[in-house]
């Protein structure tokens, strides 16, 4: 996902979006927000929904702050040769969250978003297209959680697939508690890790996620260490006799 900044936007009340650091912005931290694939709606409120209410720009999204006329209007109501600044307010608000929401999105659904001229029309595109989280969709992701393999991945890298994973479940409503995070997380390991787990095993009422993940990269740092130090003892025989 790329990152993702709002410049020049005018919240409604006279605060700008550009670099305020209080703004927050995506990040590319390694975790998938899948909200194209499930539940398109409900993401979409989970995550933007508190930031367009913090900035009044809901209105513009949902439809009750319709687009005002580009210039103004006579008395008779007819229109005239002065710019609207309201117009250009409007506009520059709408093609801002246009940018934004453009900018989250996964390279598939792009094809599906090109026409599309503002952000209230991506937005209905978006529900429409990919909105209703579906208990199949909910049951894909806990079985891909029940069958996360480390195989040849770090510790770091294991544990962030599974932290994709459990976030996706929790924007959608269905969090995954932290005991259950923790078995899977001590499955699918190889037998150096055998006596690390079982002791983990015997305290796992009282380890939390945090700590067994800390506890993984250290194991993880000091097995790899002990293998480097390993390895000149096992070849010096060899050089020695070589010589």
């Amino acid at each position: 996902m790329r990152a993702v900044q709002v410049c020049g936007h005018d919240g409604g009340d006279g605060s700008r979006l550009g670099n305020d650091a209080r703004y927050p912005q995506m990040r590319d931290d390694g975790v998938e927000w899948w909200w194209f694939h499930i539940g398109g709606q409900l993401q979409i409120h989970a995550l933007f929904a508190p930031i367009f209410l913090r900035y009044k720009l809901t209105g513009i999204l949902d439809g009750t702050e319709v687009c005002p006329p580009p210039f103004l209007l006579d008395n008779p109501g007819h229109s005239t040769c002065a710019p609207n600044l309201a117009f250009e307010a409007w506009y520059e608000n709408d093609q801002n969250i246009l940018i934004w929401l453009n900018s989250t999105l996964f390279e598939e659904i792009i094809p599906f978003t090109v026409s599309v001229s503002s952000s209230r029309e991506l937005w209905i595109n978006l529900e429409q297209r990919f909105g209703g989280v579906s208990v199949t969709h909910i049951y894909q992701f806990h079985t891909r959680l029940r069958s996360v393999q480390k195989v040849d991945l770090s510790i770091s890298e294991y544990i962030q697939q599974i932290k994709s994973i459990s976030d996706a479940l929790m924007v959608v409503g269905v969090p995954v508690y932290d005991h259950d995070l923790i078995v899977v997380t001590l499955n699918s390991h190889s037998d150096e890790y055998e006596s690390f787990i079982d002791s983990i095993m015997l305290r796992i009422s009282s380890t939390t996620l945090d700590e067994l993940h800390g506890l993984l990269i250290n194991k993880e740092l000091f097995m790899s260490q002990k293998k480097k130090s390993v390895v000149p003892s096992v070849t010096k025989p060899f050089h020695a006799y070589a010589a």
